[in-house]
């Protein structure tokens, strides 16, 4: 009689083939995962206006590095509004969008006469003054008590300016005060407070 001999698998291949199945089946799925939808503008997107939703549309990219600059669907956008215009059919940047201008309140951009202080940044307050020549001496008068940092711009180049530009957000009545020092070339001056 005639003994039957079988061979057996090898450990190793059974082990190289399951691990080859899951390999297949995670890059599957990982190809099959759909892509991240981010916001876009429906219509063109004006400073000072809140956002609503039927001015937005949603698209999917894959935008890899620079995925957690732009706006995703779902964020909350409630009282928001941009800071510069953003055209039709243009991603949100997170970047340009702020919820500190609302119906009585305007944002200007100007250079102050000093450099501002490193506590300047946006969201946080300043005192604007103003210094103007008596008969006597010079004196400091203090326009604004209180007025919001949105931004502050430095501009890199051949013709940029040694001080860096600040963008605050203040009320309309208060603007009329600083619009007019602004153009009497008055020097004006922002303080940090609390």
């Amino acid at each position: 009689m005639q003994k039957l001999l079988r061979r057996r698998i090898p450990n190793w291949l059974i082990l190289a083939i399951g691990m080859f199945m899951v390999i297949f089946a995670l890059s599957v799925s990982a190809l099959n995962k759909p892509l991240p939808e981010y916001l876009i503008a429906a219509e063109d997107l004006v400073p000072g206006e809140p956002i609503s939703a039927d001015s937005l549309m949603a698209a999917s990219f894959n935008l890899g590095a620079s995925a957690n600059l732009y706006l995703r669907q779902g964020e909350a956008l409630k009282d928001a509004t941009v800071l510069s215009l953003i055209r039709q059919g243009e991603l949100i940047p997170k970047a340009g969008l702020t919820r500190y201008l609302t119906r009585d309140f305007t944002s200007l951009r100007f250079v102050p006469e000093l450099k501002p202080s490193k506590e300047m940044k946006p969201g946080s307050w300043v005192s604007i003054w103003q210094v103007i020549e008596t008969e006597d001496a010079f004196e400091s008068q203090r326009l604004i008590s209180r007025a919001l940092v949105l931004g502050v711009i430095t501009e890199d180049g051949l013709f940029a300016g040694n001080s860096p530009e600040v963008e605050i957000s203040l009320q309309l009545e208060d603007s009329s005060l600083l619009l007019s020092a602004l153009t009497a070339g008055n020097d004006v001056y922002l303080l940090p407070v609390p």
